[in-house]
């Protein structure tokens, strides 16, 4: 069963476990944060996008816990 919905909820993330990365556009999450030069990343519409930093951030799954 598939699901589409035209409301955006900018503060959520869809973690996707087969990733080999994952990528979010909100540099204010991050706890600790590096200024890194990755290149081009291509997303599964082909578009592309820069990779311009990493880092960690820490988030909150069912249940609370961090």
């Amino acid at each position: 069963m598939a699901y589409l919905s035209t409301h955006v909820d900018h503060n959520s993330w869809l973690i996707n476990s087969g990733a080999s990365f994952h990528m979010i556009p909100h540099r204010e999450w991050f706890y600790e944060y590096e200024k890194y030069n990755g290149g081009d990343v291509f997303l599964g519409d082909d578009k592309k996008t820069k990779n311009i930093g990493k880092g960690k951030v820490k988030i909150e799954i069912i249940g609370g816990r961090i």
